[in-house]
């Protein structure tokens, strides 16, 4: 392939996808600290307010259901450290969706609205599936594609000549304004091409699993078969994994409950799950996180750089910020590029 078709094809992928690409770099960048940023944006609501011991499942379930009577509980997320709240997704038979948090000890609901009052979620709405589901999860998954294509066509038309690393990394500050900007956009790409790739990689597989990992429908509204059932599936779903916490709840239907808990014995992400029947207090499935089948179990952690710890996740950060940095450089050269040389006009000699 010759150099200039790989810059013409790096160069209009990289104009089609940067718009799409920069909400991507931001959202992600967002999500490193997803939970510390919804803590620091809201604290009046995502903040434990009471002090004391926490209340039982059931009465957090009830509060829910007292001033929510016609949504259903879809999910239930529990709290991430002492000052943490429990985050619930609720939806209608029709699909509407609604957010809440509760405060652990009074149970009191300190916000609830739809996805735009809680900007933490709605960035790992829109970096997952751009607020669209299924249609999303299928752009996004283009998106990442069309990332990868641009590192491979910009490694390729960038890659030196044996002998000329350094000189094909330097940035000469002395030129013009424009070079300068040419020569920081290869030169970053080239130094965080693997780390661009291995995020747009990972991106793009997680991409591809929620294609193929679609969730299932509400089920009809209905209410559990009692009003203790949940405390006690909750307490057998710890006793199948002492010692492990408990991340979140699905409630696929009003009479099951999937309790999953935190395995970081595997890794950051990882999973046991506990499927309980509310109205027999039965355990009807046992999955250690070594025998899940997720696929996106090992590939989570790298993508969100929870894998390697802090490091990691600054790591991550500073990918990100790079992806979006190329994402405004590209199409800067581009418009340079396009405007009109001012030359002066020649000087005519004297007859």
């Amino acid at each position: 392939m010759s150099k200039r078709l790989l810059l013409l094809i790096h160069r209009y992928c990289g104009l089609a996808a940067a718009l799409f690409l920069l909400v991507q770099a931001a959202t992600g960048a967002m999500l490193v600290y997803r939970a510390e940023l919804a803590r620091l944006a809201d604290p009046a609501g995502m903040v434990r307010q009471s002090q004391g011991p926490d209340a039982p499942l059931s009465a957090i379930l009830g509060a829910i259901r007292d001033q929510h009577p016609d949504w259903r509980i879809r999910r239930i997320f529990f709290p991430i450290g002492a000052d943490g709240v429990y985050f619930v997704h609720l939806t209608t038979a029709e699909g509407a969706a609604r957010y809440a948090s509760l405060d652990p000890g009074s149970t009191r609901i300190l916000r609830a609205g739809g996805i735009w009052s809680f900007p933490a979620e709605a960035a790992l709405r829109i970096h997952y599936e751009m607020m669209s589901g299924l249609p999303g999860r299928i752009f996004i998954l283009l998106v990442g594609i069309s990332l990868l294509g641009m590192i491979a066509t910009g490694l390729a038309y960038w890659w030196p000549r044996r002998g000329r690393w350094r000189k094909s990394l330097a940035i000469d500050l002395r030129l013009a304004p424009k070079l300068v900007l040419r020569h920081f956009h290869r030169s970053l790409g080239a130094l965080l091409a693997p780390l661009i790739l291995l995020s747009a990689a990972t991106g793009a597989y997680l991409a591809f699993v929620l294609l193929i990992e679609s969730p299932a429908p509400p089920a009809r509204l209905s209410s559990p078969p009692s009003v203790t059932a949940p405390d006690r599936a909750l307490a057998l779903a710890r006793s199948q994994f002492p010692g492990s916490a408990v991340r979140d709840i699905r409630i696929p239907d009003p009479g099951t409950f999937n309790i999953l808990l935190r395995a970081p014995e595997r890794n950051a992400e990882a999973v046991h799950l506990v499927r309980v029947d509310l109205a027999t207090n039965r355990v009807l499935a046992r999955i250690p996180a070594d025998r899940d089948p997720s696929l996106w179990v090992p590939i989570l952690p790298i993508h969100n750089g929870k894998a390697l710890g802090t490091i990691g996740r600054i790591i991550l950060l500073l990918g990100a910020l790079a992806i979006a940095t190329l994402t405004v450089t590209g199409p800067l050269m581009w418009l340079q590029a396009r405007k009109p040389s001012k030359k002066k006009p020649a000087l005519r000699s004297a007859p």
